[in-house]
This record gives C-alpha cells, sequence and structure tokens, in this order.
C-alpha cells in the first residue's frame, strides 16, 4: 500500500446531500430524550453528534448520549439507547447498511453493533474489543462495501464479515507506517486512472492501494 508524505491529516469525507446536513444542523440541538423499555427508562443527552449517515429520507446519527434516526419526510425521531441493547452511550461511528437492512454502529473501546432496521433488534460483537495486542481499539469509521465492512480502527483497519459475523482480515501497516498507525477514515472510489482503490486518512497522511489487491497487508 502507497502512501502520502504530505502533512495532510484531514478525513476523507463523502458528501451528503444538504437536506441531510440541514437535518444535522437542527437534530445537534436535541438536549436530552427518554428511552422506554419494560419499565426502565434512561435519560440521556443526545447534544453531542459525532458521526452521522444519510440514504434516502433517513438520517442515522451517532452521539454521547446513544443513536438517533429521522425521517426528513415525516418528521419522525427515534432514539436508541443503553436500555434498547445498545453496547454504551459513546458512539463513535455510524454506517446504514442499505444491502442487508441493518445499521452499524462503532465505540471507542472498538465493539461493534449491529442493529436490524426492521425489528430494532441490537447485536454486539466484540471481535476488535478483544484484540488486546493494540493499546488503542477504537472504531472511528465504518464503510458498508459490497459483502464487507472496512472498519477504521485505532491500529488500522479492520475487515468485518457481517453474514458470518466475524473478522475476515485486519491490516495494521501501510507500505512504510509505523506498525498499528491509526486510521481515522475511509473511502473507496476510483484513482485517475479508473482503478477501484481504498483510501485510508492516517496520522502520516493518505495511503491507498487497488482494492483488488490479493494482499493488502503487502500490496505489490
Amino acid at each position: 500500500m502507497t502512501e502520502s508524505k504530505s502533512a495532510c491529516t484531514s478525513l476523507l469525507r463523502l458528501e451528503l446531500p444538504a437536506y441531510l446536513l440541514v437535518a444535522f444542523a437542527i437534530l445537534t440541538g436535541i438536549d436530552s430524550a427518554a428511552a422506554q423499555n419494560a419499565g426502565w427508562t434512561a435519560l440521556t443527552s443526545f447534544r453531542e453528534v459525532r458521526a452521522i449517515d444519510g440514504l434516502n429520507r433517513q438520517i442515522w446519527a451517532a452521539t454521547t448520549g446513544g443513536v438517533f434516526s429521522y425521517d426528513t419526510e415525516s418528521g419522525e425521531l427515534n432514539q436508541l439507547t443503553v436500555v434498547d441493547g445498545l453496547h454504551s452511550v459513546e458512539a463513535a461511528a455510524i454506517t446504514i447498511d442499505d444491502k442487508r437492512g441493518l445499521v452499524w454502529v462503532g465505540y471507542s473501546d472498538g465493539a461493534l453493533d449491529r442493529i436490524d432496521l426492521a425489528s430494532r433488534d441490537v447485536i454486539t460483537y466484540r471481535d476488535i474489543e478483544r484484540a488486546r495486542q493494540f493499546s488503542s481499539r477504537g472504531i472511528n469509521r465504518i464503510v458498508a462495501h459490497g459483502d464487507s465492512l472496512l472498519i477504521a480502527t485505532d491500529f488500522g483497519i479492520v475487515v468485518f464479515d457481517p453474514l458470518r459475523s466475524e473478522v475476515r482480515d485486519s491490516y495494521s501497516r501501510f507500505g512504510g507506517n509505523q506498525p498499528a498507525t491509526p486510521v481515522f477514515d475511509i473511502a473507496v472510489g476510483a484513482d485517475a486512472s479508473g482503478v477501484i482503490r481504498i483510501w485510508a486518512a492516517t496520522t502520516d497522511g493518505v495511503a491507498h492501494a487497488a482494492i483488488s489487491t490479493v494482499n493488502l497487508q503487502d500490496p505489490v
């Protein structure tokens, strides 16, 4: 995997439609919310939004109080907290997996939640959290691509299989970068030659390699 030695450390961003940004600005004003389940109530603040994703009329946001969804046509707002099965209220990354009807939520300790869009059931996966060989295992970005989830973590990139519910591969070094290089963002897109590449924003710049490479740890 090759890397840029420039001072660019800004995260790669996928542009959202304008209406998502407007809704985002409105929703960040939410001060608190209550979630009820089996008689219990959780009072948490949804004011600080850490990540957002949108598809069609649906917006999902990860906050320091849990996650919420917002329908831009009906105005319906739904919130999920630990009472509803979330791993924690400190959500750090979120993505809509439209192909499988799911939403994925990542946390600063490496835990990964799967939310079923139909039932709102939550399942937590701890494969990344249990990678004790790395001192920091936080999830910074999740990208659904084909039959995989590409997860940017504090120690590299993890490829998660959503069908088998297991880690398929992990890459903790990119070219001449130091091992366990933090990755803050991931994008998949074509370069100037039309080759589809995976792009990773790291502490040492932007690393990239062809997505078809057999071994992204040591691409040729």
